[in-house]
């Protein structure tokens, strides 16, 4: 037990996919995006154990404005995209859809929405 309490010791200041912040920190900012934006992402980031890390994952919070919700599709197979979000045709989350960078920053180019496995991908928000 004290083994694993260290290691999550470890891991929480390793926490962060962009090196900002701690776990904690994560946490807070996804509840801030939350209560402001009405959601919050949460993306899993596998890391190779050459890494150095305590733990080879890392998180990266996502702020709502980089899920576009005007973003809506019907794919081949029935699978439809509706609000940057991916389902199939059962009606599963199977994918989201992200800009790498925020809409109102220099480097924003529309065209490059990155899909992103839904089972990497935690959404916080009031369904």
């Amino acid at each position: 037990r004290r083994q694993v309490h260290e290691l999550w010791l470890r891991w929480t200041d390793q926490s962060d996919a962009d090196g900002q912040l701690d776990f904690y920190g994560q946490t807070a900012q996804a509840v801030r995006c939350w209560l402001e934006g009405g959601e919050a992402f949460g993306r899993l980031r596998l890391r190779m154990p050459t890494d150095g890390l305590a733990v080879p994952i890392q998180v990266q919070v996502l702020e709502p404005e980089l899920c576009p919700y005007t973003h809506s599709l019907v794919m081949a197979g029935g699978a439809r995209v509706r609000g940057g979000i991916e389902f199939d045709v059962i009606g599963r989350r199977i994918a989201y859809y992200f800009h790498p960078s925020r809409p109102e920053l220099d480097d924003f180019d529309a065209s490059q929405l990155r899909r992103v496995a839904a089972d990497t991908v935690r959404h916080l928000y009031d369904p």
